[in-house]
């Protein structure tokens, strides 16, 4: 279901303000791109609009939600893995202590390779979870800068048909309201 956007007043007339910052914006880049010596006028074309459009891009919003289930995906499997250790220790806890007794060395040696092989695990699940996120996102943002182009250029159009036709407005004479200038 498509939702109805509605804007207020100073809603409208921001979005107005930016439209026409950007429309600004795109003729102030076409002019450096068209302005050759001797020309007295700069025509707009469609494709110049297109060319510009293309460089545009609204980066997505990041969600808290987003943020909160990378934590918990990170987190986890630490979790995991320490409840592993417990079991473990306490399944061979009178070995463990044994070992504590007899050659504390070893215990150092077991805990340092555990530490390592805790470490490794999970800048591994950290490194793969990054890069699941972000060719999640790179599809997500494709899709979003599909649809955002699709409406910026309608708007685009919009704003070049407005443009069209005040260029013709302009040649017409303006017409005479009822005041005579030779009355008098």
């Amino acid at each position: 279901m498509k939702k109805l956007i509605i804007y207020t007043n100073s809603g409208e007339k921001k979005i107005e303000s930016v439209l026409q910052k950007l429309k600004s914006k795109i003729e102030e880049d076409i002019k450096e791109s068209k302005n050759y010596p001797g020309e007295e006028y700069i025509e707009i074309t469609a494709a110049d609009i297109e060319d510009v459009y293309e460089r545009v891009y609204l980066r997505p919003r990041k969600s808290k939600n987003l943020t909160r289930n990378r934590m918990l995906k990170q987190i986890l499997p630490i979790y995991f893995l320490v409840g592993i250790g417990m079991m473990v220790y306490g399944l061979f806890y009178s070995q463990i202590e044994k070992l504590m007794a007899d050659s504390p060395e070893k215990i150092i040696f077991v805990l340092g390779g555990f530490a390592f092989s805790l470490v490794t695990a999970v800048m591994y699940m950290l490194l793969k979870q990054r890069d699941v996120d972000r060719r999640k996102e790179l599809i997500t943002s494709k899709y979003e800068q599909e649809a955002e182009l699709i409406e910026h250029r309608i708007k685009y159009e919009e704003i070049l048909q407005e443009v069209i036709k005040r260029l013709e407005n302009k040649d017409k004479p303006v017409p005479n309201k009822g005041y005579d200038d030779n009355a008098g």
